[in-house]
């Protein structure tokens, strides 16, 4: 047997934590999100990551069952589906989540400025009788709130 042979015949039996992180090592590869997205598209025809992953996860799950009922094939192979999806949406959900906190951490960097120091801002504040009061107040609770 050779061996492309045995690394396809292993890549025929991944589990879905398994395809999901090759899929992941492959769109790392790239190096950023647009580069990843380019190199997608420009597949004949286009194909999406859910979709592969979700053919190769049903392939898996059958050569794993291979000889068993058919009941049975089609539950390993529901099973293995809902896995591999719930997996790449749990990576999507961490890399959006991990992406809108380095904004926020930038922001709050730039919004200190160059050398990390508290800027102090003027603040306009309600008094009671409904005017308005040009006040000096400081901002760290923005910063860490």
């Amino acid at each position: 047997m050779t061996l492309e042979r045995r690394v396809a015949k292993i890549e025929e039996s991944l589990s879905p934590t398994q395809l999901v992180l090759r899929w992941l090592a492959e769109a790392h590869a790239y190096g950023d999100v647009p580069d990843y997205v380019t190199s997608l598209l420009a597949q004949e025809p286009p194909v999406a990551p859910l979709d592969r992953l979700a053919r190769e996860a049903e392939r898996s799950a059958r050569t794993g069952m291979r000889g068993k009922k058919p009941e049975l094939v089609e539950a390993a192979v529901r099973s293995a589906l809902r896995e591999t999806a719930f997996r790449f949406e749990l990576v999507m959900r961490i890399n959006v989540t991990v992406h809108d906190l380095l904004e926020v951490h930038r922001s709050r960097q730039a919004w200190r400025g160059p050398e990390g120091v508290r800027h102090r801002n003027c603040v306009v504040a309600a008094k009671g009788d409904g005017r308005q009061q040009l006040t000096r107040a400081s901002t760290d609770s923005l910063v860490t709130g």
